[in-house]
């Protein structure tokens, strides 16, 4: 477990990251279904990133997910990854694909509103010599 100053947020910045390989894959491949449930690449690729994603929100700190559990299913999130990582074989595909529309964009709202709430924002206007 990380135990430094936002440690929780550089968790965030992870999965925020795998959030936006999932966009990339669907926009690489096509936001349909039928081609996600004809390409084993498309579904494995986007199936490895949600496994990353429920892996990392294990490394949350206890307090944050109690923190922001109304907002973000974090234990559902953790139990999508271990389908995935104990029984990814006998995943339902309409499952995944709307876990990687619907729920993901929605993770991703999320990380980047909790990511841009704990960073200053940058005011490098007092920095300049005029």
């Amino acid at each position: 477990m990380r135990n430094y100053p936002n440690a929780d947020i550089d968790i965030l910045r992870h999965i925020l990251k795998y959030c936006d390989n999932i966009e990339a894959l669907i926009a690489r491949f096509g936001n349909n279904i039928e081609v996600f449930k004809a390409d084993l690449a498309f579904r494995d690729s986007v199936s490895m990133n949600i496994l990353q994603i429920g892996e990392l929100t294990g490394h949350l700190s206890d307090a944050y997910r109690s923190q922001t559990k109304d907002k973000m299913p974090w234990s559902a999130i953790k139990a999508m990854r271990n389908l995935f990582a104990h029984n990814y074989g006998q995943m339902n595909i309409s499952v995944i694909w709307s876990t990687a529309t619907e729920n993901i964009p929605e993770l991703k709202v999320f990380c980047y509103s909790e990511i841009s709430k704990a960073e200053p924002l940058d005011d490098s206007s007092d920095d300049i010599d005029i």
